[in-house]
């Protein structure tokens, strides 16, 4: 079989090449930025060279490019759970809430919690304060009153995957405090290759034994 690599020199590619190292495959490595899979000559070179498997694992993320080119178009993939397209988890991207504003009822002042209201009913009725929340702030629109549409690429595709039913929970928001940094110890054990995938699972299996 002949698999086409088209990476970066990111941690994502220097561990692929890794893995490739070692298999029994007839391999083509093409780097970024050189080999861009949206040109279409590179798209060209592809069909010529007729490879079993493709992997792109280049920009993986793009934050910078996005917050540069803000008129740029954009994507947002799945990140798949195993090799089969139709399981549950596969198709869809997790959506949930990255932060609330709230009005302190214990510390601020009479005033100071009516300026606060004040300030929510404009950022989130009067059309200047809908254009910072929609375009300037980028947040997608929480309540079924706000009728205007992002104009940016990403929160189009998020609110095109909530419209097909096609999102996640956001379940690591629902984390005990220690939650995250025992499992990102867990996983960087397994990515260094000092446990193995039943190791991993055992121990975010017996972390979750200890909550009460």
């Amino acid at each position: 079989m002949r698999h086409v690599l088209i990476v970066g020199d990111g941690q994502l590619g220097s561990a692929l090449k890794q893995v490739y190292a070692a298999k029994p495959v007839q391999i083509t490595v093409w780097a970024q930025p050189v080999f861009d899979i949206t040109q279409p000559a590179v798209a060209e070179q592809v069909a010529e060279l007729a490879p079993d498997v493709v992997i792109n694992a280049a920009a993986w993320t793009n934050v910078d490019g996005a917050e540069s080119n803000p008129d740029g178009t954009f994507g947002i993939l799945p990140v798949p759970v195993s090799d089969d397209p139709a399981d549950y988890g596969n198709a869809q991207v997790s959506v949930g809430v990255p932060a609330y504003l709230v009005v302190d009822a214990e510390q601020s002042s009479p005033e100071q919690q009516a300026g606060a209201v004040d300030f929510l009913t404009w950022l989130t009725t009067s059309e200047q304060g809908l254009d910072f929340y929609v375009n300037q702030f980028k947040f997608l629109p929480a309540y079924d009153t706000v009728a205007q549409p992002p104009a940016d690429s990403l929160s189009q595709q998020i609110l095109g995957y909530a419209s097909s039913g096609e999102t996640l929970e956001w379940m690591n928001s629902l984390y005990p405090a220690d939650g995250w940094p025992t499992f990102g110890a867990a996983m960087q054990q397994y990515v260094s290759g000092a446990i193995d995938r039943a190791d991993l699972a055992d121990q975010i299996a017996g972390y979750w034994k200890t909550v009460k």
